[in-house]
């Protein structure tokens, strides 16, 4: 039975509340979206408040806000097609005042409705409002729930401080979505560095990750500071890691045997011994007086300059004068360069065949 279009009067068979499938979508709209919308990003972080909580979208203002914007129409987006697909592109920013941004956007979907293809654009505002998020509210109040104290049983220096540091930021950024992600204040110390956390689990979680990474001990004290609202006793925690005295790759003296440490983990060092050939193992605390032979800045290179069944010769580079080593199942070419150091003879490091 055929009826007529209410609109433009054609016939057809198929009529969507008195229209045809051209007038009805001539009519209606597909997606749905504010011309106006708000959101929030921290003016010192960049995180977006979003659903309850703030959110790293970008490390970049101008990015952040782009990111936000985006973010928001596609939390508000409603779109009634098949197959539908969106695509937000930022046409401007405008600084509106200093702690308001508009961000300028067209919004195109396209999908089908019926069998046809349905595409629209729309444009909206997003603003963007600068506050600081809670986190950063605390950092600039000095806020810490716990301290880890970084100490070594040996010398640290200046570039043991900032290595420690620098993987400390990067072991913090992996939890920036977390509740008090933050280092407050960082203070170096006669012995050492303290960094004093937002979050006693997050103090924890990288003072087990870098134990794990370098071996070492932890310990713990708390401190009572308080009540919280609720009459319950409140606590900093004070968190001591303890690097071992020597690092990974440092050649030592033990039992009268030079090893070479390869691994450091927990309470238990790994290592190769230089004379023998042969991987070893020891607890932390039988090295404690163990003697230090030498570290990166100390080991010496040689190439190889000739191989026979019996010893391996080997071209001291800095003296250029020659030495010979024997190796059992040595892999080495002439021409290779290796590493060696010198300590009641030479010792030649341990070699990628010899894992």
């Amino acid at each position: 039975m055929r009826r007529f279009c209410s609109v433009c009067g054609k016939s057809t068979e198929v009529l969507h509340e008195g229209l045809c499938t051209q007038c009805f979508i001539k009519e209606h709209e597909f997606s749905s979206i504010p011309s106006i919308l708000e959101t929030l990003i921290c003016k010192s972080c960049y995180r977006q408040y979003s659903k309850g909580g703030w959110h790293r979208q970008s490390t970049e203002f101008e990015d952040a806000l782009k990111d936000a914007a985006i973010k928001e129409i596609q939390n508000s987006l409603k779109i009634k097609l098949e197959n539908a697909k969106s695509n937000i592109h930022v046409e401007t920013i405008k600084e509106m005042k200093k702690s308001r941004f508009d961000v300028n956007c067209k919004v195109t979907t396209e999908g089908t409705w019926k069998g046809t293809n349905i595409k629209e654009v729309k444009d909206c505002t997003v603003k963007v409002l600068l506050q600081l998020c809670s986190d950063c509210s605390r950092v600039t109040g000095g806020f810490y729930e716990a301290i880890l104290q970084i100490r070594s049983a040996g010398k640290m220096v200046e570039n043991d401080i900032e290595t420690i540091s620098n993987d400390v930021a990067s072991l913090i950024e992996e939890y920036s979505n977390e509740k008090r992600a933050f280092i407050s204040k960082i203070d170096r110390t006669r012995g050492g560095v303290d960094f004093y956390f937002g979050s006693t689990k997050i103090a924890r979680k990288i003072a087990n990750t870098l134990k794990k990474r370098e071996g070492g001990t932890l310990d713990e004290s708390p401190k009572l500071v308080g009540k919280t609202k609720s009459g319950k006793n409140e606590y900093r925690i004070t968190i001591i890691l303890r690097f071992p005295k020597f690092k990974t790759n440092d050649i030592i003296e033990v039992d009268n045997r030079i090893i070479q440490v390869t691994r450091l983990r927990g309470n238990k060092i790994t290592g190769f011994d230089l004379e023998n050939r042969s991987k070893t193992s020891f607890p932390l605390a039988k090295i404690k007086n163990a003697k230090m032979i030498g570290g990166k800045e100390d080991l010496k290179t040689g190439i190889v300059s000739e191989i026979t069944p019996d010893n391996t010769q080997i071209i001291d580079m800095e003296t250029y004068k020659p030495f010979y080593i024997s190796l059992k199942k040595s892999e080495l070419k002439v021409g290779e360069e290796v590493e060696f150091v010198r300590h009641k003879g030479v010792h030649l490091l341990k070699l990628k065949n010899e894992d």
